[in-house]
């Protein structure tokens, strides 16, 4: 359908005859009429319904057909969307459920460069070695298969730490129990072994006297003992230093 090309028209559009100022109306041409005749027919049949010339709310009652139609469509596509929605969630919850079950029984280990992205759940005993970063590209802070740590007093254990590893004190065992010394000065060499028992070499300064009989004199009592006081120095038998039994270490710090 389009708009008239009927003579007499303006601009497509329909003018009134106005003889007093000697204006020609338009003319009502078959193919205008034919037009708007078939686009109403086409639209009541598209509802449903048989036209009806006794009837002249057919137009108005097809639009309402056709309206009804579509919001069927749509309630149905819509229930058909959250079925499947729902289909897909729980086919998720399914695999992710499987996924962790499976990380969960194997005590999952990932080694080498890994790269973990997005929201991840670990569960029961995860190792992560190597490699591994966050989504961020940052190194996972849990330190390797033998890696040491010292802890200090009144701090918590590297298991605490890093929940889920296995750690085993070591040289822990002496039966007068070691001391750790940094390397330096008098230490030993490092991986040297254990260091022993050691005094300090020094000396002491103590009084002696050397009696020597005396002659006789007019007193009472007769003989006397004199004596000579002298200074004397113990000779050194120790070390540098007075040390127990130690084990040198080396303290490392990250700084980067």
């Amino acid at each position: 359908m389009d708009r008239t090309r009927a003579p007499g028209s303006v601009d497509n559009r329909y003018i009134d005859e106005d003889r007093n100022q000697g204006v020609q109306g338009t003319a009502l041409v078959a193919e205008d009429r034919n037009a708007v005749q078939e686009e109403l027919i086409r639209l009541i049949e598209a509802g449903g319904l048989v036209p009806d010339r006794g009837n002249d709310g057919q137009a108005a009652a097809s639009v309402r057909a056709l309206i009804a139609v579509s919001d069927a469509m749509n309630a149905q596509l819509i229930a058909d969307g959250d079925a499947a929605n729902a289909q897909a969630i729980v086919d998720g919850d399914t695999a992710n459920a499987d996924g962790i079950a499976a990380l969960d029984a194997s005590a999952a280990k990932i080694s080498g460069n890994q790269t973990i992205a997005g929201d991840k759940t670990f569960q029961g005993r995860t190792t992560l070695a190597g490699g591994a970063v966050d989504a961020q590209g940052v190194a996972v802070s849990c330190p390797p298969v033998g890696a040491t740590y010292l802890q200090f007093p009144d701090t918590v254990t590297p298991e605490a730490l890093w929940n889920g590893t296995d750690w085993t004190l070591i040289l822990n065992n002496d039966a007068y129990g070691l001391f750790f010394r940094t390397e330096g000065a008098y230490a030993a060499a490092f991986g040297g072994g254990v260091q022993g028992w050691a005094i300090q070499n020094h000396g002491h300064t103590y009084r002696v006297g050397n009696a020597v009989k005396g002659h006789d004199y007019n007193v009472t009592g007769g003989q006397f003992w004199y004596s000579t006081v002298r200074n004397r120095t113990t000779s050194g038998a120790g070390t540098v230093e007075t040390r127990p039994r130690n084990v040198t270490v080396r303290i490392w710090r990250r700084d980067a």
